[in-house]
């Protein structure tokens, strides 16, 4: 494969540990959209099953939504790989701990015993796994990213896609997630480059996109919708965190829509009361 090397050796690293200690591992893949996180997640897959645990790589550990997750974790073979994609990130943050995220949050707990998973999960903004990471419940953070290379498009330069910043723990650590401002990634474990599965695995490729345009959002307001069946009112908790993302989403960057505003948005788009003192509460518990 071109480039990934030193990722090949921290995954012959991490498959010694997981089989070596009788524990999972759990990487967090935080690249922006659009930056190849699910090529990379591919790429991992094929290295580790078919290299290291040589087995055919599919995609039925693959999925996009909290429901399908907790069943792959509690039926998927001993030593499998399994890949979140973006869907679950709200079940890792604490915002208003429902149901659905205890269930989830044990799930991961119970999975350390006698399991041996290597757990991918893909996250669009790393701030909303603050309080995962803090407790030290990543093995890894990836940052899958974009580079401008100026030598592309026949000299014309172009965005390329196929970069990846590897933070290993305790590196972790250099990691700074200040409130109000951008995070500060510091300096990675390791750096490197990793192919598009399009160009050696097409067939994966076009699988995964059939997957993930098919069943993404069909998936994702399902679980929402059904997650957690208990008289716990999960229409309820549907709204809780919708308003919590969309408290997120106004405060977050550039943006920073004043308190007092956002409880009369919250107001007129989920016909909620929510005091200027509510929104900034769920704002700073987000992401812990």
């Amino acid at each position: 494969m071109l480039g990934f090397e030193k990722i090949m050796e921290m995954l012959s690293h991490t498959n010694y540990t997981i089989k070596d200690s009788d524990v999972d591992a759990v990487i967090l893949n935080c690249g922006e959209t659009g930056s190849g996180k699910s090529t990379f997640d591919i790429v991992m897959g094929i290295y580790y099953e078919e290299v290291l645990n040589k087995r055919p790589f599919t995609l039925v550990n693959t999925v996009f939504a909290p429901k399908q997750f907790q069943t792959r974790l509690s039926q998927a073979e001993r030593y499998s790989f399994i890949t979140g994609d973006e869907g679950i990130e709200l079940f890792f943050s604490r915002n208003a701990m429902t149901g659905a995220n205890k269930k989830l949050a044990k799930s991961m707990a119970q999975t350390r015993a006698g399991k041996n998973y290597l757990i991918l999960v893909n996250i669009p903004d790393i701030r909303m796994v603050e309080g995962y990471i803090k407790t030290g419940g990543a093995t890894a953070i990836v940052r899958t990213k974009t580079m401008w290379c100026p030598e592309a498009n026949d000299g014309k330069g172009k965005y390329m896609k196929g970069y990846v910043d590897i933070y290993n723990y305790p590196d972790i650590q250099n990691i700074k997630m200040e409130y109000g401002k951008p995070v500060e990634w510091g300096q990675p474990s390791f750096a490197d480059t990793f192919p598009d599965v399009r160009t050696f695995r097409p067939e994966l490729g076009k699988e995964y996109f059939k997957l993930s345009t098919g069943n993404k959002a069909l998936n994702r307001q399902t679980d929402l919708d059904n997650w957690d069946k208990k008289p716990a009112k999960p229409k309820e908790i549907k709204k809780e965190l919708e308003i919590d993302h969309f408290i997120w989403q106004s405060r977050k960057g550039r943006k920073k829509i004043p308190y007092e505003k956002l409880a009369s948005l919250v107001k007129r788009k989920f016909n909620r009361t929510i005091t200027d003192a509510g929104c900034k509460y769920k704002f700073d518990n987000y992401a812990q």
